[in-house]
């Protein structure tokens, strides 16, 4: 959550001050927020957490904002369960998340005028709001022998948009440096990222099953995939 931390930056100090409400008055202006949540129910599943985690967020800590969100029709249903019918849910046929992020966030800004467009690597290009992008990394711009050519050409879109952007946040101090360095020297914002709800239920080693918690805790136990397999004591996964 980054709204009092970096966010607040974005619309109650530096180079947003509309419609302000004075410090003295002890109130806290509500903010209409458009997001572009095309992983909100497929896609990289770190980034899909991040993406959830950062809305969810926002919207428990800030109930009274406005939030939208721009996200696949099939995950249209699963937005408005998650967050209730308080947001408003938008659907795009915008594809690959580049695209969604660039340029399907410009027709719901227009209509909606929001205070922020936030947005996941690729820069809005709407006149109609401030744009907000949180960067995961630029490793492709310091290693592009690690990635395919359509990788790096797809990527390459991320240092093309920011410069558009009001505010570029990144994950951790190291990339953001290194996002940083590849904008020739712009701001970037290091927010961090927060424990995801996924980890803070987790099941105790008490509830853990017994084939898994009578394991010796001095060894080498589990690797997790993102398809949920585990590797044990060292054993290579299937």
């Amino acid at each position: 959550e980054c709204r009092r931390g970096a966010a607040a930056q974005i619309c109650q100090g530096g180079p947003v001050r509309s419609r302000q409400v004075p410090p003295s008055s002890g109130e806290t202006r509500q903010l209409k927020v458009l997001f572009e949540a095309s992983w909100w129910s497929e896609g990289p599943p770190s980034l899909r957490r991040v993406l959830r985690e950062s809305i969810l967020t926002w919207q428990e800590r800030f109930p009274n904002d406005h939030l939208a969100l721009i996200v696949k029709p099939d995950a249209r249903e699963s937005a408005i369960a998650d967050l209730g019918a308080g947001v408003t849910v938008r659907t795009t046929r915008w594809r690959p998340q580049a695209l969604a992020a660039m340029v399907a966030t410009v027709i719901p800004s227009m209509r909606m005028r929001p205070d922020v467009v936030f947005t996941h690597n690729f820069t809005s290009l709407t006149p109609f709001a401030k744009r907000v992008v949180l960067v995961h990394d630029f490793m492709f711009c310091e290693h592009p022998e690690w990635f395919t050519r359509a990788e790096n050409a797809y990527f390459s879109l991320m240092p093309r948009t920011a410069p558009a952007a009001t505010m570029i946040f990144a994950t951790s101090q190291t990339e953001a440096g290194r996002i940083s360095h590849y904008l020739g020297g712009r701001t970037v914002v290091p927010v961090g990222l927060g424990m995801s709800r996924d980890l803070m239920h987790a099941p105790t080693a008490q509830e853990l099953p017994a084939s898994l918690s009578d394991l010796g805790s001095g060894r080498v136990l589990v690797a997790l995939l993102d398809d949920g397999r585990m590797a044990q004591d060292g054993a290579q996964p299937e």
